[in-house]
């Protein structure tokens, strides 16, 4: 290690120990809609409503849903069981 690294990482340590930041900067997650501690608003955090809910899926529209797509696979296999029959046989 490099002695510069080991001053920096010496006085990290004793920043830890003395209950301040591991870093000098502060990370902010999340939306924020209070102020920091010294009373300064964050730059660049921008507070949001709820995101719009997208419409619910009825019963009907599901059960129609499984019929078209039941119908399209039983139509499908049968178009298909008829040619193997037609060109190869049982």
């Amino acid at each position: 290690m490099d002695m510069k690294q080991k001053s920096q990482f010496t006085d990290r340590i004793t920043r830890i120990q003395a209950g301040g930041p591991n870093t000098f900067a502060t990370v902010y997650c999340g939306p924020q809609s209070i102020n920091t501690p010294k009373g300064k608003a964050v730059e660049g955090v921008q507070t949001r409503s709820q995101a719009p809910m997208a419409p619910r899926i009825t019963t009907v529209q599901k059960m129609r849903a499984g019929l078209q797509s039941g119908l399209t696979q039983v139509s499908v296999f049968t178009a298909l069981f008829v040619a193997y029959v037609r060109y190869v046989g049982l």
